[in-house]
């Protein structure tokens, strides 16, 4: 009896085949990198710092850069098509497990929606805007404000940015600036822009606010960073205290770095700030946070930038995620990332088993036909000596 399960055992893994084996060690990879990973990631992720949410407590969920790849600079068929589903399905599987986990009041999506936005003929445009709506169909009930980017509207180096393309964006999500109210928040939108001058559209986004100014929490959305810039490569240094002081934001949220920072300038809204042409703004790097942190925040001197990361793997940064923002209207801030799992481990993976597999195919047809040549040869030979 006591030597009867390892007999049994071995009989096993006797009749294990070689096919047999292929398609187990071929399940489990895909179990490892598609389930389990992921789920890693979940596990890891720190609870939401509100255990009862009251109606003065906010959580934000922010989503930068997705750049949704496109139909144009992508190869053709069929990798084009696989790139295509591949990045779409993990931003997509990712989103659904940070919506989950943060169960947010709000989406901020911070540009770069799509990849070849600016460059998409209408009836690319009109494909993108349904992937997009499949790929974030779990916030489909869930308040959302939408700031596009360059890839979105042009606007970076050669590809300009016209009216044709800023009416597009405003039919299929919404007007370019503006500001939006919350609850207890107000969220400005002010397209400003690298090396743009202030221009009549800000000063008319300022006319127009009312009581958003007032609320008790106020939060400028961008995509283009403000703070670690150069004061004149933005604008003159009057023209930021025109936009910034009357708003007196509580913090700026930004992308299109594609990763993951903290600004914080203690004087960029005071008058005694007039000098040079450098604020001075402190960096942290947010890429080894793995818990919320919190953020003090002084409304009427203090300039805090939040910078999110992208969420897609396309964009070659060794780490994506998704940003969290809890706020009360008090003024209290914590901040944290959604760390995804990396993909292109995962690719690499499937290559080699790809590439593993064709050898055991080939050297299967090898021996077949090494062995249909054996068994013809034999044959010859006997009927020569018949």
């Amino acid at each position: 009896m006591g030597i009867k399960g390892p007999n049994i055992a071995s009989r096993l893994i006797k009749r294990i085949t070689s096919k047999s084996f292929l398609f187990l060690s071929g399940l489990l990879l895909i179990i490892g990198n598609e389930y389990v990973l992921h789920f890693a990631h979940y596990l890891q992720w720190a609870p939401i710092p509100v255990e009862t949410r009251h109606d003065g407590d906010m959580v934000l969920l922010l989503v930068s850069d997705p750049q949704i790849q496109g139909y144009q600079r992508e190869p053709a068929f069929p990798v084009g098509y696989f790139s295509r589903w591949d990045a779409d399905r993990y931003i997509s599987r990712s989103f659904s497990m940070a919506f989950l986990h943060s169960s947010p009041d709000i989406i901020l999506f911070l540009g770069d929606l799509m990849d070849e936005g600016s460059i998409a003929t209408n009836e690319e445009y009109e494909l993108y805007y349904q992937r997009l709506q499949n790929i974030f169909q779990d916030a489909a009930e869930t308040k959302k404000i939408y700031v596009p980017g360059d890839n979105d509207i042009g606007g970076e180096g050669f590809d300009r940015r016209t009216s044709e393309k800023i009416s597009r964006f405003e039919r299929y999500f919404e007007y370019l600036t503006g500001a939006v109210k919350f609850r207890f928040a107000s969220f400005f939108k002010l397209d400003v822009r690298f090396f743009e001058p202030f221009l009549p559209k800000h000063k008319k986004i300022l006319q127009e606010v009312g009581e958003e100014i007032y609320m008790p929490f106020r939060i400028i959305l961008n995509h283009e960073s403000i703070s670690p810039k150069l004061k004149s490569h933005i604008y003159p240094y009057s023209y930021v205290l025109q936009l910034l002081k009357p708003i007196r934001p509580h913090m700026v949220i930004s992308g299109h770095w594609h990763k993951a920072n903290l600004f914080l300038c203690e004087d960029c809204l005071s008058q005694e700030n007039d000098d040079g042409d450098y604020w001075p703004v402190t960096k942290r790097d947010l890429t080894s946070e793995e818990n919320y942190i919190e953020i003090n925040s002084d409304e009427k001197s203090t300039l805090v930038e939040i910078m999110v990361p992208t969420c897609s793997y396309r964009m070659g940064e060794p780490k994506m995620g998704y940003g969290v923002l809890v706020i009360n209207d008090n003024g209290n801030i914590k901040y944290m990332t959604l760390w995804l799992p990396p993909r292109y481990i995962s690719l690499f993976m499937y290559a080699g088993y790809a590439i593993f597999l064709c050898i055991v195919i080939i050297c299967q047809i090898l021996r077949k036909l090494f062995s249909a040549m054996r068994r013809l040869l034999t044959r010859t030979q006997v009927s020569h000596y018949e």
